[in-house]
């Protein structure tokens, strides 16, 4: 993919700043990269979000013998795209068409799947054999962080006085819960498993499944058991959410097919923080 032509009002020229001699694009095939200009009107690198356009590292230049033709050369006069046509965008796979929109990883891929972390290259406008974007070459997009989660599997009864931590809070198996955070030991393997998702998620009925004064889990929710396995997850995305604790602590849980498949969450699914938008 390489930028190809733009209209009149979507390109500008301007100097390479002598700071930017040697820098190698950051997406297509890292031969363009986006751009800004500093207060002497000079073309330095963007930082994210501040981006005024693109240029094409390779702009009046032929294929060198150490493959170094994609670097900028400080005091070149460089053309700024805001608006351009792309060629070869045909070749990619999916094949690009109108309303799509393309993402740059640091590795200077560019696709339709953002990722945490990703550079917003533009909008297609047009499909076909020639790809018309708008490049306005800024923005880190906005990933919905993940939520961490872990696995707590049951697979054979609970016995009373049985000990687990998740978060902050340690939770004790009885055949009469006396204190907050103390479930109810059920009539069989299935009624525990229902007691101990209602008792971390503070659902269900108090004083039957779990002692009144619980409340839920600040940290973590419950899903429903799917046969022997409740995926437990963070309430808010991000890393921070791999250090949740997930663990036997106490008594323990006195079946060895009954634990959590780590000690702290993520293992299930790991925790990745949102990008901010800009």
């Amino acid at each position: 993919m390489r930028i190809d032509q733009a209209p009149e009002g979507g390109k500008f020229r301007a100097v390479a700043a002598s700071a930017l001699d040697g820098q190698v694009g950051t997406w297509g095939e890292a031969d363009m990269l986006c751009v800004s200009l500093n207060t002497s009107g000079e073309i330095i690198a963007s930082e994210i979000g501040t981006g005024m356009g693109v240029i094409w590292t390779k702009e009046g230049r032929k294929p060198l013998s150490d493959g170094t033709e994609n670097q900028v050369i400080g005091g070149k006069k460089y053309t700024v795209f805001t608006f351009a046509e792309l060629v070869e965008a045909e070749t990619s796979t999916p094949a690009l068409v109108a309303a799509d929109h393309l993402y740059a990883s640091a590795n200077g891929i560019v696709d339709l799947t953002p990722a945490v972390g990703d550079v917003y290259v533009g909008s297609v406008l047009s499909g076909g054999s020639r790809i018309i974007v708008n490049l306005r070459g800024r923005g880190a997009i906005t990933v919905a962080g993940v939520q961490a989660q872990g696995t707590l599997t049951i697979a054979e009864p609970i016995t009373t006085t049985d000990q687990f931590t998740i978060g902050d809070i340690e939770y004790t198996m009885l055949t009469t819960p006396i204190a907050a955070y103390d479930i109810a030991l059920g009539a069989d393997e299935a009624a525990s498993k229902v007691n101990i998702v209602a008792a971390i998620n503070a659902s269900g009925t108090p004083g039957t499944e779990y002692f009144a004064g619980t409340l839920a889990n600040p940290l973590v929710s419950a899903a429903t058991f799917a046969g022997d396995d409740c995926v437990l997850t963070a309430r808010l995305a991000g890393t921070a959410g791999n250090s949740i604790v997930s663990a036997e602590t106490g008594n323990e849980l006195t079946h060895a097919s009954n634990v959590f498949d780590a000690t702290t969450l993520g293992t299930t699914t790991a925790g990745v923080d949102q990008v901010p938008a800009v």
